[in-house]
């Protein structure tokens, strides 16, 4: 059911792109990764992913400001898109509704993951 479905990671620790890839995939979906924005947007424009799933805090840029220049691309303004992070901060996570389909904070929990992916999909 899910064969066709892509999913793009974006997130720059190691441990968790390992476990989170492994649990997608082997739940069927095609998970692409990234560990930078600047991959990221080379993904998105070459695989047009079905969902994203991204950290707010990467190497190169903030989540938050490539989340707002997606939604703000018309190409792209329509991924649905989860963020991921351990910040449960108030401010990050008011950002983060304004912009995105959820937020999963604190320990990424696999199962509450495919929920929140089966759901955007």
């Amino acid at each position: 059911m899910f064969d066709k479905i892509t999913i793009l990671l974006v997130d720059n620790d190691e441990q968790t792109v390992r476990d989170v890839k492994s649990a997608l995939v082997f739940k069927g979906y095609i998970v692409h990764t990234a560990s930078t924005i600047i991959q990221a947007k080379s993904i998105i424009v070459k695989e047009s992913p079905h969902l994203i799933l991204l950290n707010i805090v990467l190497p190169d840029e903030t989540g938050f400001r490539f989340l707002r220049e997606l939604k703000g691309n018309l190409m792209f303004a329509n991924i649905p898109l989860i963020i991921v992070s351990e910040n449960n901060s108030l401010q990050e996570r008011v950002e983060g509704w304004r912009s995105a389909l959820t937020i999963i904070s604190g320990n990424l929990l696999i199962w509450r993951s495919f929920w929140r992916v089966s759901a955007a999909l």
